[in-house]
């Protein structure tokens, strides 16, 4: 039997004091695991330089099996010297039981690989063939890409995938280290050198204060809003320093807190939070993953559809629009990681925390993977390391668990209607929280056995036969976690029903009945009311009882049920923007007393022996995995101010019409803004009204002409308010108050006023909204419906505005496509509070809000020219000469009125059609044209400083749209409709308008607070990319304020009648200039710091020059030269801490040093 002796000098040797050693045989470099990869070249495989460490248990070592043919663990194991291989049968195991040493793997039946046959093999010998068509392939298709999206953007995304393919296939026979070790080189002398500089004792306090710095000037430099006032940062920010307060308070141990991982989590944490928050690109990059998940999960719907029907698809359940999503995302998730995709993903991530935050190789993987596979997944990557584990790391492990969701959940989430980047950026912010926090609550008191590499091993008892198999085991394991998850979600639910039923049987007792019952809820909000306002919620409103609500809720049963509450109760659809946000950052986390079981039961199959070890750090992981989610939810309250809501524009079904809608076929839908009214909620079609102040409604009465039927004017209204179904509506007198006017009584004629609640979105409600159901029509010659005053004094842009949903009285609008064909066709959008900027493209022209009787809205520009695009190429001009004011009226039905002489006669001329007739159908007073002789062409229409915007013939030429009396919208096939309507008397006084069809090709913002207009040429895409705008016309992407010389003004051309040019405020905001204040002060002394200890140095090397001699130090034995372990340090990259006598080595160079520099 080999003497085991020498087990006790091959393990970790930390040079952190406090630290207990151990004799673990896991410890022996002998038993090093190895991860081959089949796609490798021999030549690109890398040292597998990974050492375990620590015994913590009292089950027998459970060490990874190795692979006999492994020549590079013989090469670096030198077994001549440490006598712990042998020849025959490789690395060897160390039974602690008979104190001998085996074979690993002796004991395993040695059964052959199914994939060393068929396709495998053959994939092996000609990988290089294979691997270099896939190349080429891939080299055409972005090429075509390239060629196709030269004058756009599009070919951004192919550039990127085909370049992550090249680099991918080009790193299967070049090793990665011909980029990585110069880029350690360059580190190694610039930044590990630069820190060298300082003295040790004052790295970690300049490196906190840094972070603080940071933290600071991200929170306060950005302009408030009315929801977001730096007061709500500063509270955010003091919520934030009470957690980790709290933490150290009640740390298992301060002495041996690890500083460095608590700093670097911290400032990974908020630098990811600006990124996603503050930045255009961090937005870009999240919202476009945001997107992929959207559509990935849209595929779902194919499959429900053939087990169902296509209509069950459309149906608001959970049941059809939450779980088929799951069980597809976690079946596709197996493959990718049969296919290994997902561990090398994770791989990578796992090796920047563990590099930055100097934590164990399995707390990186673990922290890296469970975002995107979940709390009990993710600790199956490191099975065969759990027996292993300390203390510590098991409570990092669990605490990930908890910090954060899984992808097969976070689809769930979406599905819901969350925000998606939101989700995402929290998932990312929770890796790092979910480190810093653990190491705080819980430091490291023992020697790690992963604290050599990063290392995923392969699960060889799960795994596939081949991609069909995987994917059919995830289809399986996806029905299990829907199946488990439906459950879960009704038996919650029903418990607490049980439970508010007996409490408040209970406090009706006690009085507390009525408008407050004692419910769970009540008693949660009250717990976590505290928690609400350390995390900076809106203190208005009665957010701060109804966010701690949900995050007890969370606590208690799970996160599910707290974000189906937040978006489908209506208690919380008054939450302002700002409260929103913090809520769905402090909800996404596994944090809750059922994930408590669900952890303790996984890690207890995986490793029976350390069930009491499990059981005893569980609670205390808990809490640090939700305070790890709690932060990073105080970090998004100090950075973001507040969104643009966002309307969509379609054709909106109008439920509760006198006759039943239909199922198949046509159906009672009229065009608008989708918004809704009343508990329940009623859906209406509203129409965009520049003309009017009020928001208004029409009743069962529509007041249309009486040739009309009650069905057909009820389409045309866009449905019939009925205040009698609302429990929340309520009458009044007007909407007049002490300090307004009764707005729009000129106009239109009203036959009630009434309080109601406004649903615009999605946690977008405005309560007891004020509005007028109309008694007449006041459409001048065409039929109107509900409708949004958006004049000077609109209702709800003020009513907006001032609850702090958003930043500026502010709106921009996009119709979307009405062609005939389903390509050709879009919904549209309406924004409150900012514009989209994924809708616009090109230049744009901005002027002056100018009203006049001949242009009441007042958005008057200068037409240059018409210009007619023909299939042929020929583009002749229906001006001769000079300019033409047009007047912009979103809501007007057609694209333009255009002057009959000259203008519309010679359209006529030029494209030798003549019109049959005019549409009195949807689109009012279009020109009627036969089919067979109708314009086939474009329009162009160019404006004065402007942008030429280009209308093409499908948006041109539409079908003739009309409300049959059964109240069904129609097509008329025997005509074409061209939606220009022309008028006589321009030479009168008439000025021609441009309408809402015009802006399927253009997109248009108004901002009522400065005064101005602007247009766009529109970019039709479903893709959304909301931009807010400040009352003072500074623009913030998503959520963010930039700075003032980022205003309107600076990418626009101002155009107003005087002729300047206004480039815009360039004033510096005190924000901005504290902001600039503090980086100077930090590095002014950081420079002054770096001085000092240069300075310092450089006076001892000169009294050491002069005949300075130091003590003699009192080294210790030096140890016997070992090649074996020489090798495997220096294969570290520098990082000396593999042996015991290494450590000596190390250690006796550090006192050198010292006596160097006197």
């Amino acid at each position: 039997m080999a003497d085991p002796s020498p087990v006790t000098h091959r393990h970790n040797a930390s040079p952190e004091r406090g630290l207990v050693l151990n004799n673990d045989p896991a410890l022996d470099t002998a038993h090093e695991h190895h991860h081959g990869h089949m796609h490798h070249a021999p030549s690109a495989a890398h040292d597998d330089n990974v050492t375990y460490s620590i015994n913590t248990t009292a089950e027998p070592s459970i060490i990874p099996a190795q692979d006999p043919l492994d020549d590079n663990l013989r090469r670096r194991g030198h077994p001549e010297k440490n006598g712990h291989y042998d020849e025959k049968n490789g690395a060897l195991n160390y039974d602690p039981e008979k104190g001998s040493l085996s074979p690993i793997g002796a004991s395993v039946t040695q059964e052959e690989d199914p994939k060393r046959h068929g396709f495998s093999g053959f994939y092996k010998k000609y990988r290089v063939f294979f691997h270099a068509a896939i190349w080429l392939l891939f080299t055409g298709w972005w090429i075509a890409s390239l060629v196709l999206h030269r004058n756009d953007k599009n070919w951004v995304v192919p550039f990127l995938l085909y370049l992550c393919i090249t680099i991918r296939i080009v790193t299967l026979y070049i090793p990665i280290t011909v980029v990585t070790k110069p880029m350690h080189w360059v580190w190694n002398n610039t930044g590990v050198r630069f820190t060298s500089y300082i003295p040790e004792k004052l790295r970690i306090p300049l490196g906190a204060a840094l972070v603080i710095a940071v933290i600071i000037v991200g929170a306060f430099a950005s302009e408030e809003s009315q929801d977001n006032t730096r007061a709500n940062r500063a509270v955010s920010l003091f919520g934030l320093l009470v957690f980790i307060g709290g933490l150290w308070a009640t740390s298992r141990n301060r002495a041996l807190i690890n500083w460095h991982t608590v700093i670097v989590g911290m400032l990974v944490q908020f630098i990811v939070a600006l990124f996603v928050l503050r930045t255009q690109v961090g937005y870009d990059i999240f919202d476009f993953v945001s997107l992929l998940a959207r559509e990935l999960l849209h595929f779902a719907a194919l499959g429900l559809a053939f087990l169902t029907s296509e209509e069950t698809t459309q149906l608001p359940w959970f049941l059809t629009g939450v779980i088929p999503p799951i069980i597809f995302f976690v079946s596709f998730v197996q493959l990718l990681y049969y296919w290994g995709l997902i561990q090398w993903f994770i791989g990578k991530f796992a090796v920047f925390f563990f590099w930055a935050m100097k934590v164990s190789g399995a707390e990186a993987v673990v922290a890296a993977a469970s975002p995107f596979i979940g709390q009990g997944e993710s600790a199956m990557l490191i099975k065969p390391f759990v027996a292993h584990l300390t203390q510590a790391e098991l409570h990092q492990v669990m605490c990930s668990g908890f910090a954060t969701i899984a992808g097969s959940v976070l689809v769930a989430y979406i599905g819901l209607g969350i925000n998606p980047q939101a989700l995402i950026s929290s998932c990312v912010m929770s890796i790092p929280a979910s480190l810093a926090v653990s190491k705080l609550r819980f430091p490291e008191t023992e020697e790690t056995l992963t604290a050599g590499r990063v290392v995923i091993p392969d699960d060889d008892e799960h795994r596939a036969a081949n991609s069909l198999h995987a994917f059919a085991n995830g289809a399986w394991l996806g029905l299990k976690i829907g199946g488990m998850i439906s459950a879960t979600i009704l038996c919650i639910l029903a418990l607490i029903g049980l439970i508010d039923g007996l409490l408040t049987w209970w406090g009706r007792y006690l009085n507390l009945d009525g408008d407050y019952d004692l419910t769970l809820e009540l008693i949660l909000g009250y717990i976590c009311y505290p928690v609400a306002f350390l995390l900076g919620v809106s203190r208005q409103g009665g957010d701060l009882l109804k966010v701690g609500r949900l995050i007890g809720i969370k606590l208690i049963s799970n996160e599910f049920v707290a974000y189906a509450l937040l978006q489908n109760d209506p208690e919380y659809a008054d939450l302002s923007p700002r409260s929103t946000l913090i809520a769905t950052y402090a909800l996404c986390g596994f944090a809750n007393i059922g994930s408590l079981g669900t952890q303790i039961g996984v890690l207890g199959q995986i490793s029976p022996g350390r069930s009491g070890d499990v059981a005893r750090v569980a609670v205390s992981a808990l809490i640090s995995g939700a305070i790890s989610t709690l932060t990073s939810a105080t970090i998004a309250g100090a950075d973001c101010p507040f969104r643009p809501i966002n309307i969509p524009i379609k054709d909106v079904a109008l439920i509760g019409n006198p006759i039943e809608r239909g199922i198949s076929g046509d159906k009672r839908m009229m065009r608008g803004m989708a918004m809704s009214v009343g508990s329940p909620p009623q859906e209406f079609a509203f129409m965009p009204e520049w003309l009017l102040n009020n928001t208004w409604l029409f009743g069962e009465q529509g007041f249309c002409d009486t040739s009309i039927s009650e069905e057909a004017c009820f389409t045309r209204r866009g449905g019939a308010f009925k205040g009698d179904r609302s429990s929340t509506f309520s009458t009044i007198n007007n909407v007049a108050t002490e300090d307004r006017v009764l707005y729009d009584n000129n106009t239109v004629r009203a036959e009630s006023w009434g309080r109601d609640e406004f649903v615009l979105a999605p946690n977008v409600t405005l309560r007891a909204f004020p509005f007028g159901i109309a008694g007449s029509d006041w459409g001048g010659g065409y039929h109107t419906q509900m409708s949004v005053g958006l004049g000077a004094n609109s209702t709800i842009l003020t009513a907006l505005k001032e609850a702090g949903k958003i930043g500026s009285r502010t709106w921009s609008m996009f119709w979307g496509l009405t062609g005939a064909t389903p390509e050709a066709q879009m919904d549209g959008a309406f924004v409150f509070g900012g514009y989209d900027a994924a809708k616009i493209k090109g230049n744009n022209v901005t002027h002056d809000i100018r009203p006049s009787d001949r242009c009441r809205s007042g958005l008057v520009l200068p037409i240059t020219d018409i210009q007619l695009n023909f299939p042929n190429g020929s583009s002749p001009y229906v001006f001769f000469s000079g300019t033409m004011n047009v007047c912009i009226q979103p809501d007007h039905p057609v694209l333009m009125t255009l002057p009959l002489d000259p203008y519309y006669n010679r359209f006529e001329e030029l494209t030798q059609t003549t019109n049959i007739g005019r549409s009195s159908g949807i689109n009012h007073w279009g020109h009627l044209y036969d089919p067979e002789d109708v314009f086939q062409g474009d329009m162009t229409f160019s404006f004065a400083f402007g942008p030429k915007i280009r209308i093409s013939n499908s948006q041109l030429v539409i079908p003739d749209m009309m409300v049959n009396q059964s109240g069904y919208v129609v097509t008329n096939t025997s005509t074409r409709e061209v939606v220009i309507n022309s008028i006589k008397d321009f030479y009168a006084g008439d000025i021609p308008i441009i309408g809402r069809q015009f802006l399927s090709s253009a997109y248009i913002m108004v901002n009522q607070d400065e005064n101005t207009f602007t247009l766009w040429e529109a970019n039709p895409t479903k893709d959304i990319n909301l931009v807010a705008v400040a009352d003072d016309e500074t623009m913030a992407t998503r959520c963010r304020i930039a700075d003032a010389s980022s205003s309107l003004e600076s990418t626009s051309t101002r155009a107003a009648d005087s002729g300047n040019s206004d480039t815009g405020s360039t004033r510096l905001t005190p924000g901005v200039l504290a902001a600039v204040f503090i980086v100077a002060v930090i590095a002014v002394g950081s420079l002054a710091l770096v001085a000092f200890c240069l300075r310092r140095r450089s006076r001892r090397r000169k009294q050491a020059a002069m005949g300075l001699t130091p003590p003699e130090p009192q080294y210790s034995i030096k140890p016997a030269y070992d090649p074996g372990l020489q090798e495997i340090a220096s294969s570290q990259h520098g990082h000396e801490m593999w042996t015991e006598n290494r450590g000596v080595v190390h250690e006796m160079e550090q006192r050198r040093v010292v006596h160097e520099l006197g």
